[in-house]
């Protein structure tokens, strides 16, 4: 009986996101990236470190198992969370601008490895922020620093709170913030992991546990196999004792509740118990031979005149003297020389800058407990942000005296001693579910122009870029591989001419649409263009970006228009896609022209460089814009780290088109009902839930609402045929009775009636019935499309 009611207790504190300081499961709290961005710094994929390499200064970035692995190109490595939009470049689609709410997100939460060789104390890191620039002056401007922050070797998980840092450049965090940045590590060139980071508000109320009274940390420690883990994050209440759980990742953790009776273990999170040389500025351990920490104690023979520790004050923290006075250092004295020595503690408001020290703390030989009330020593007031031990001083401390020092505790009160009681059960974070779109999105779920207009898509395989010859191209051809990728793909490979005399650039082309007459691009129709491309680069070249590692879009109606080109659009490394939307693009001159009517020359410029280059295009893409008369065929690929059961919405705004519950995670093939939408575009928000979380998914290309009465277009209805006829050998089915809308479900679809029953298509979605048996929807006309082509038909 007691078993079954304290499962229900738990059930109902973890769906309230309530718990007692025992085990909970709660839900995952407010990211920008989770949230804003659409993708969680987790590092599971490429596309979560940002793959303009130069301005990282790493060498190299490579994401594998859910860790990011930087190798510095120099001394000043980092890694931009958030990189700021470059003045006049224009960002891809799939790549879409976000910018920071810096009022609502101020707690920055990473995990990171550092190698052994740095040093506590020898090397700090920083944080960089950026408000963005429409100038390239604004924006050389718009950098702020905070002040350095403490780095430690090994895997360590650093919390900041950006709008308390003290800065040294540029104006605190908060406001709009275009980008973030982490220097791990200054003056160093290393080699640096980072395996996740969150940004998520102070004060979280979807997400958290509420400790008992007198209890204000949570400790966290990742470590859930241990009896006794090493913490490490420091978690502070809030209002009303609350812990808000926003800065961890979903995961299994172990959590204690303490109070706040230790300065070292509610600050810093960790103890200064002598785990490790990280409860040192160990690059100011000073005047010991053999100086070691293992077994939970430093270790060390005095070997100079003043033997001393500098205790590990995180440089964005300080100690708060009104609060902690009460200094007790548990310590073991090999010796004593034979003139008068003893134990002496410094401190100063500065890091590593000592002011002021207590009296001389007389010392026996053995293991003992050193207390002093720091508050009776005199000046021990205000911040302080430097705090040393000189465990022995005297005329002869440096006469190898052998010390070892247990532990070192800063308390509130005289004697305190704070036990941690690690929970018997884990503190789980549950994740937020999250779906892929698969349609409509770019590529997938709208017509191809190439497909329905040609009759053969851009795939590159032999065909695609036309008139090569027109292209400032010394020579090109199609192959299946990208031998410094060992990528086995079909590209169109062209080498660049050298920039003609006097011009700073070259000024390749790759044509997908030249001098077009016969099927010219309805740009009112066709409005998203995507295409895969690589252009090498000299990786060890910081200047890429400036000398032409941009490419530019061009298109004009005819041979007598002179055109337009956009901006400058920024290359990825690597083989990348890129998507844009062609309604949307910006000129060089600016121009008011928009990508509308008929469209008989459409190019892609793939970079500047006034070298010759190699480029390799791949695979393209010129999509319609999702239509919709009644309705709009949505499929999601949903996922849950949990399992859960979900329920999935479809909303415009807050006209709900969708609706479905007690879905299991896998793919989801939604129509959206689009009868309460007035005519126009609109932003279509897939809205999931587990119990416990709710996440928003915008789908990727907006819908546009069009009068019932609207006809299909004659190339969409022959791409439809083509279907039929395709279906109709892939299913057996007899001739078609009659075609048209007539005896069919739906009145204005584009249908064919068989003995059977029907086939039909409106809105880029394929239905059917069975005989007398209900309207069944079947798929989208893209996807049915593509195996149509591939089937010959």
């Amino acid at each position: 009986m007691n078993s079954v009611r304290q499962q229900v207790c738990a059930w109902l504190l973890a769906a309230c996101g309530l718990a007692s300081a025992g085990a909970a499961t709660v839900p995952e709290g407010a990211d920008f990236a989770t949230d804003v961005v659409g993708d969680a710094w987790d590092f599971s994929t490429q596309s979560d470190v940002y793959p303009l390499l130069w301005t990282h200064n790493l060498a190299s970035a490579t994401v594998a198992n859910g860790t990011v692995r930087g190798v510095a190109r120099d001394t000043d490595p980092h890694l931009w969370l958030l990189f700021p939009q470059i003045p006049s470049a224009i960002p891809t689609a799939n790549r879409p601008t976000r910018t920071i709410d810096g009022n609502r997100f101020q707690v920055l939460t990473f995990r990171m490895k550092l190698p052994d060789t740095v040093v506590p104390g020898s090397r700090q890191g920083r944080l960089v922020w950026h408000r963005g620039g429409t100038t390239i002056a604004a924006f050389d401007a718009a950098y702020s620093e905070s002040q350095l922050i403490s780095v430690y070797p090994g895997w360590n998980t650093y919390r900041f709170e950006l709008d308390r840092l003290p800065m040294t450049r540029g104006t605190p965090w908060g406001g709009t913030i275009h980008g973030i940045r982490i220097d791990p590590c200054l003056g160093c060139q290393i080699e640096f992991e980072m395996d996740w980071a969150r940004l998520s508000p102070r004060a979280d109320t979807a997400s958290g546990v509420t400790l008992a009274a007198g209890r204000s940390r949570l400790l966290i420690s990742d470590d859930v196999t241990s009896a006794n883990p090493r913490p490490v994050a420091s978690l502070k209440a809030g209002t009303a004792n609350r812990v808000s759980t926003a800065e961890l990742p979903p995961g299994t953790y172990k959590s204690a509740a303490v109070t706040d009776g230790d300065w070292a273990l509610a600050e810093r999170g960790r103890a200064w118990d002598m785990s490790s040389t990280s409860d040192f500025a160990w690059a100011s351990t000073s005047g010991f031979a053999n100086a070691t920490v293992a077994g939970g104690a430093f270790s060390g023979t005095t070997n100079g005149p003043f033997p001393f520790l500098l205790m590990d004050i995180p440089l964005h923290t300080a100690i708060d003297t009104s609060q902690y006075r009460h200094i007790a250092i548990d310590l073991t004295v090999g010796s004593l020389p034979p003139q008068t020595s003893g134990l002496v503690v410094w401190w100063g408001a500065q890091p590593a800058a000592l002011q002021y020290a207590s009296g001389f703390q007389p010392l026996t030989v053995g293991r003992q407990t050193i207390r002093i009330d720091l508050g009776t020593q005199g000046n021990w007031a205000g911040l302080m942000r430097a705090l040393r031990i000189d465990p022995i001083n005297g005329p002869n401390a440096g006469s190898g005296v052998n010390v070892r020092i247990h532990s070192v505790r800063l308390t509130k009160t005289a004697g305190f001693i704070e036990n941690v009681a690690w929970d018997a059960d884990p503190l789980i974070v549950n994740a937020k579910p999250n779906a892929q779109v698969l349609s409509p999105s770019f590529g997938a779920g709208t017509l191809d122009y190439a497909t329905v207009e040609k009759g053969a898509p851009w795939n590159m395989a032999g065909t695609g870029v036309q008139q090569p010859q027109q292209g400032n191209l010394q020579g090109w051809r199609y192959t299946n591989r990208i031998d410094d990728l060992a990528l086995n793909v079909p590209v169109f490979q062209g080498t660049s001419l050298p920039a003609a005399p006097g011009k700073t650039e070259g000024d390749p082309h790759a044509f997908l649409v030249f001098q077009e007459n016969a099927a010219p691009i309805d740009a009112d129709r066709y409005r998203w263009l995507g295409f895969d491309l690589y252009v090498p680069f000299n990786a060890a070249d910081q200047n890429e970006l400036t000398v032409g590692a941009v490419m530019r879009l061009a298109w004009k109606d005819s041979d007598l228009d002179p055109g337009l080109t956009t901006d400058d659009i920024l290359l990825m490394p690597g083989y990348a896609t890129y998507w844009f939307d062609m309604a949307n693009l910006r000129y060089e001159p600016a121009s008011a022209r928009r990508w509308a009517g008929l469209v008989r020359y459409l190019r892609i410029d793939p970079f500047e460089f006034p070298a010759p280059r190699s480029f390799y295009l791949g695979p393209s893409r010129l999509m319609a814009q999702p239509l919709g008369r009644f309705v709009l065929p949505v499929a999601l690929q949903l996922s849950d780290a949990e399992s859960d059961s979900l329920s999935v919405q479809l909303l415009a705004g807050a006209t709900v088109l969708a609706n479905r519950t007690g879905v299991a995670p896998g793919r989801l093939d939604l129509v959206a009902d689009l009868a309460a939408l007035p005519l126009g575009e609109h932003t279509v928000v897939a809205r999931i839930s587990d119990g416990r979380n709710t996440r928003d998914v915008t789908l990727p290309l907006p819908v546009q609402k069009i009068a019932g009465t609207t006809p299909q277009a004659a190339s969409e209805l022959a791409a439809i045929d083509r279907i039929y006829n395709w279906a109709q050998v892939a299913l057996g089915l007899p001739p078609a009775t009659s075609s048209g809308s007539a005896g069919c479900a739906l009145a204005t679809a584009h249908a064919r009636r068989y003995t059977v029953g029907c086939l039909m298509a409106i809105d880029g979605a394929v239905f059917f019935t069975v005989g007398a048996g209900p309207l069944t929807y079947a798929g989208t006309v893209a996807d049915f499309l593509a195996v149509a082509q591939a089937s010959g038909f």
